[in-house]
This record gives C-alpha cells, structure tokens and sequence, in this order.
C-alpha cells in the first residue's frame, strides 16, 4: 500500500502530538494523584496531631484514672475466650458482667466513681470522633497491646469507640474489652513509629502512641486508630483522569485539523503541483514528442521553491542528455548490429560443434568474453585417413583480436590441406602474421593431425596449453614439447611430435580461459579442477564430459563474469558403444532408446537406422508386455565394430528362446497381435544374424546388423 506525502506527515505528526499528549496525560495524571493522596494523608496526619494534643496534655490524667481501672478489671477477667453471642444485646450483658467499672449504666445506684469513669468514656470517644470526621475517617478508636510470654502472640483490647454509646450499638462498634488477635500481616509499618500505618483487621489504618508513663510498675500505653477509606480520593482521581483526558483529546483533535490546515496550503499543494509538473515531463518524455521546459512556478521562497527550481535546471539538462543519448544510441545499435554480423561470420566460419562417424567423434564448446572472440577450434579431413584439428588463442580481446583469429585460421588451414609438414605450415604462418602486424598480435595454437587407421598423432604447441589424455580409465596432461608463440619472432624453428593413441582413448583440449577462470574470491578454476572434473566424468562420452566441465566451471565462477574465451574440444575415439539399463521399465522408454540411439550413430544411414528402430520396438515391447509378476530389469549394450553393429538384449525373465520357434510364433503367441509384439521374423529379416544364451538366469539376445 502506497502513501501520499501528506498522509506520512499526517501520520508523523498525529504519532508525535499522541507521544506528546499521552505524555502529558501521564505526567499530570501521576502529579495530581501524588498530590491528592499526599494531602488526603497529611489530613488524616493533622487531625492525629490534633488528637495527639488533647489526649496527650488536656486529657491524659483521664486517661490514667480510665486505663488504671480498666486495667484492673482485665487483670480480674484474664479467659479472653468469648462465647459467641446471637446479638449485640447478649454481648453487651456478657462483657458488662466481666468489665463492671466500664459499663457503668449496668444496673442501678451507679457510683460517683462510675459516673466519672463514664464522662471519661464518652469524652475520649467524643474526641476520636472528632478526629475521624476531620480527617475523612470512618471510625476512630483507642485501645492497648498485650502479648503472652513469648511475645508473640499479640492481641488488641478495645478500651474506647467512637461509635460505642452506652446501650446503643451503631455498626463497626467495638464493645470496651473486646480483644482481637494481631495477624502477621496487620502490620504495615515500624510500630515503633509515633504516627504509623497499619492494615488492621483488613481495613487501613493511621495509629498514635499515647505513653501514659508507668503505672503500679508497669508501662501504660495506649493506641488510638482512625480507620480511613481512600475510595473517595480514587474517584477524585478517576473523575480528574477523565475530564484530563476528554481535554487532551479535544485539544488533539483541534491541534489536528489545525496541522492539516497549515500543511495542507503551506506544504501539500505546492508538492503537488510539482508532482503534476513531473508527471507532465515525463509524460511528454515517454510520448516520443519533442520534449520542453514545463516550469511549475512555485514562488515561496522556501526549500520547495529552492525544489522548483532544481526541478526546471534538471529539465533543461535531461533535454540536452536526451539529444546526446539519441546520437550515441544510434550510433550504439549500428556498433552492435556489425558486431552481431561479425559474431554469427565468426561462428558460421567454424565446423560443428559435434561430429560423429565410425571412428571418431568430436565435440567442442567455444564461449566469448564478448561480442566476437579470439579462440577458435577446426577440424578436417586431411584426405581419407587422416584428419587435422586445430585449437587456437589470439591475444587480446574484441575485433582486433576476431579479425586476426580468421586470418591465422584461414592460413593454418588453406596449409594443412596441402602440405602434411607441421613445421613447415607453422615456419611459415608464422613469418605471415608477423608482417604487417602494428598491434603485436599472435596466436598460442595446438595442431595436429591424427591417422584413423594406425590412431598414430602427429602435432605442435606452440606456446599452447597441454591437452590432457583419457586412457585406460586414467587421466594423464600430456608433457609435450612448448614450442614458441605464433606471430612473435620472425623465422623461428618448430618442433613436432608424434605419439600413438589408442581405441577408446579420449584427447581433451582447451584454451587458458578455462583454467584462468576466476570466482568472486578471485581464485582460479586451475589445471587441479580440470583433472578433478575429467577424473569424475572419464567414463561418459564426450558430450557429457564437456557439459560437466562447463557445468563444475558455472558452479565454481559463481556467474562471475568471464574475462576470456572459454573454448574446449575433445576427441573421442571410443564412439561404437552405447548401453542403457533400465528397472520396472514402461513403455515409454521404446521412444528414449531410439531418440538416444539415432542421435548418438547420425553418421548410420536413415534407412538402416529405421531398421534398428523397429528390432528395439518389437523385442522391448514383448519384454515389458509378457513378463508380468517379476521386478523387470532390461539391459541394453551396443557396439560398433567397424561397419557391424552388435546389440545385445538382456532381461532377468523366465528362460525364454525365440529362436526355437518357428518364424509364425508371433501368431500363435498373442491373438491380438498389434505393431510392437515379438515378431521373430520381422527381427530376423532386419538382422544379419541373431544368437541366444542364458547366462545367469538371464535371457541374452545377440543381433548383429551391418551398418553399410
């Protein structure tokens, strides 16, 4: 998906007002929460205080006279053990029972001392009424901590409640003497701490420490609580984040529109107008019309008019490149339509890349670095036994090096055809190309002339790369004699060499831009990865060595591009055999042996090789047609012996010999007889001779076929 220049900055500055907004949401957000909850707390704080100053000065003698008796009726009542009761009336009565003193309306006649310790009792609550109301607490009470002898087991004894009046039980009320068990974690801060933080019977809690100073020996102290719920300063936050946000939302939108606005008159039109300004000169480009000047007249004096301007400059220099590449293309396509000609000459000039006859076969592969290349490779016959081959390398590269490569090979050759003497054609191709050569040109060439009958080869390097030998299932880079350049020093002697080849054997050649061949590590393909190459293919034909070798050449260079001419060519005197195996065939491969047959023997007359054809026909479609239940395995071996063709069937059947039948068995053997059934006498009639053998539990089927 695509989008606009104005949708970006849209989207950048919609992203950063919503960084900038979120941030400010959060930074108030967090600021006024800590706030409101540290003024909540200093409330709750200050009404301590103000209780801290009553209870501590004003009302401690109270405290004292309240504490000492309280105390005492404790000490009297030490079962803590509180049955449970069905209603706050049965609770009321079972505790005033224990704590007479301090639930003085209990009964009749009450005592002045009662009636002290109970204005004691209702002033103290009144003053932790107070202070709750005045800090926003719910419920304020006072009471004292006892704790057994390990200290703990710590409990909380209720003395005053806010809540509590005499006979009247408001909910949350602590009854005076009520015990509750301090859990482990009641405890919210140091209760060392004067003005602490407890969460007391799951409710949260600001404490005081009221010390009373000893008393019958023994230190007095009490606690005074004020139970707060911060639930209302939750919603005074949660009501502050909401109007906050509303705001901020209300102001980005505002901000928005107001962004868009600016960048749309300021910036986005203008881009625009450029943008359509562009198209138009392009437009006009493509349409093949004489192109102009088209000016957007942008004037506002910014970085988009400074663009403007660029624009009309880079117009003005694309109108002036435009006329210049015309010439030069035209000039281009002349260039490359002779160099066309020059390359398809230069090939047409050059035999076939694969010839084949009873003797021989020859394949060759030739690549330029360029258009038209120096390398060059022929062949000919000599006269009817023997046949000469060259392969050359004329320095340097492109037309020069083209126009040079035909005139050697023209010389070399135009001697070959008259005169089988070796040095005597190099002596004087040499002294030629040597004359009238200003650009210091020459060729490295290897030339040799083989018999056919005797395999006897006679041949020069001259300053060529070694040919390589395949024989006898080895590989060997022949050591000849290195003879000088062609077209260096004038008159300069040349040595030959003879050396006696054999049926089968193979002679691979090359020129340096094989083994000079670099990768993208700038390594060489060298004369190792030419023997690796030719030790793993030295039992397949010559066309296939030639396709791996260029092959393993494509994988090593990596499609770096060849800085040379690649040429190969490989005589193979090894050309009558051909063999094929197959397993579980079908009927397809009737097609696959006759294609392969008759493009491996194109020297065999079409006439006799349609004969062949119809022999792999009949004898393959029986094979696969009769012999059901078994894993079929056929193997097919064919070789030429001079002007005989010898193949031999065999499959791994039941033991089966046609030739004991009579020339009619194909008749009686399948009534529904169709074209490609075991025919006897059709394959005797297209055969010179035919034998059988069982050797293995295998069925051997021997035909010969002159190929004359």
């Amino acid at each position: 998906m695509k989008f606009s220049v104005q949708k970006k900055l849209i989207f950048l500055g919609s992203f950063i007002s919503l960084i900038l907004i979120s941030a400010s949401f959060l930074l108030s957000f967090f600021i006024y929460k800590n706030h409101s909850e540290k003024n909540f707390i200093k409330s709750i704080d200050n009404s301590i205080a103000e209780l801290t100053n009553s209870l501590g000065k004003n009302n401690k003698d109270d405290l004292i006279k309240y504490y000492k008796k309280f105390y005492e009726d404790y000490q009297l009542s030490m079962d803590l053990e509180f049955p449970e009761f069905k209603d706050n009336q049965e609770k009321y009565d079972y505790l005033s029972e224990k704590y007479p003193n301090i639930y003085p309306s209990k009964g009749f006649g009450l005592s002045q001392e009662k009636l002290m310790l109970q204005n004691i009792y209702i002033e103290i609550s009144s003053l932790l009424d107070n202070a709750a109301i005045s800090s926003g607490g719910n419920i304020a009470y006072a009471g004292f901590f006892v704790s057994d002898e390990s200290g703990k087991d710590i409990k909380l004894v209720y003395m005053f409640d806010a809540n509590f009046k005499f006979k009247e039980y408001k909910e949350n009320s602590y009854f005076p003497g009520e015990v509750y068990t301090l859990k482990d974690d009641d405890l919210d801060m140091d209760p060392n701490i004067k003005t602490g933080g407890y969460i007391l019977r799951g409710a949260k809690t600001r404490v005081l420490d009221i010390d009373l100073g000893e008393i019958d020996g023994n230190k007095a102290e009490i606690t005074a609580f004020i139970e707060y719920d911060d639930t209302l300063i939750k919603d005074d936050i949660r009501f502050f984040a909401i109007v906050l946000a509303l705001s901020l939302i209300g102001f980005f939108i505002i901000l928005l529109v107001a962004y868009v606005l600016i960048l749309r008159f300021v910036l986005v039109n203008n881009i625009t107008k450029l943008t359509n300004k562009t198209n138009e000169f392009t437009t006009s480009i493509k349409s093949g019309k004489e192109i102009s000047v088209i000016n957007p007249n942008i004037n506002t004096k910014d970085e988009i008019a400074n663009l403007s301007n660029s624009f009309v400059k880079m117009e003005e220099e694309i109108i002036s490149y435009t006329k210049e590449l015309e010439q030069i293309t035209r000039e281009n396509e002349r260039i490359n339509a002779e160099l066309d000609v020059a390359s398809k000459i230069q090939l047409e000039a050059l035999p076939l890349n694969f010839y084949s006859n009873k003797f021989i076969t020859i394949n060759a592969q030739i690549k330029s670095a360029k258009e038209v290349g120096g390398d060059f490779y022929d062949y000919f016959y000599i006269n009817e036994n023997n046949l000469a081959f060259i392969i050359s390398d004329v320095s340097g590269k492109g037309i020069p090096a083209a126009l040079f490569m035909m005139r050697s090979k023209e010389l070399i050759k135009s001697r070959l055809l008259t005169n089988n003497d070796l040095c005597t054609i190099c002596y004087e191709v040499n002294n030629l190309l040597i004359k009238n050569n200003k650009e210091g040109l020459f060729i490295t060439a290897f030339i040799g002339i083989l018999n056919l009958k005797t395999y006897e080869l006679k041949f020069i390097n001259a300053g060529h790369e070694k040919p390589y030998l395949i024989s006898n299932g080895k590989v060997t880079k022949l050591d000849t004699l290195s003879n000088f350049i062609i077209g260096g020093v004038e008159d300069f002697k040349y040595e030959a060499e003879t050396i006696k080849l054999n049926k089968n054997d193979k002679l691979f050649l090359h020129t340096d831009g094989l083994n000079e061949a670099i990768n993208d590590k700038r390594e060489e393909f060298s004369y190792d990865r030419i023997i690796k190459s030719l030790n793993n293919n030295k039992d397949k034909d010559s066309f296939d060595i030639l396709n791996n070798m260029n092959n393993d050449l494509l994988e090593f260079t990596n499609s770096v591009e060849a800085f040379d001419d690649v040429t190969m060519l490989i005589l193979d005197l090894s050309n009558h055999n051909l063999n094929f195996k197959f397993e579980k065939p079908n009927y397809e491969i009737i097609d696959l042996i006759n294609d392969k047959f008759n493009d491996y023997y194109k020297f065999i007359d079409d006439k006799i090789k349609s004969e062949i054809n119809i022999i792999f026909d009949e004898i393959i479609n029986n094979y696969i047609t009769y012999e059901k239940g078994i894993d079929l395995i056929i193997e097919i071996n064919i070789e030429l012996n001079n002007d005989l063709l010898i193949i031999e069937f065999i499959n791994n059947g039941n033991e089966f010999n046609p030739l004991l039948l009579k020339d009619n068995y194909i008749e009686e053997y399948s009534s529904d007889l169709k074209l490609g059934g075991f025919g006897t006498s059709i394959v005797k009639s297209l055969s010179n001779k035919i034998d059988y053998k069982r050797i293995d539990n295998k069925n051997h089927l021997i035909i010969e076929k002159s190929v004359k």
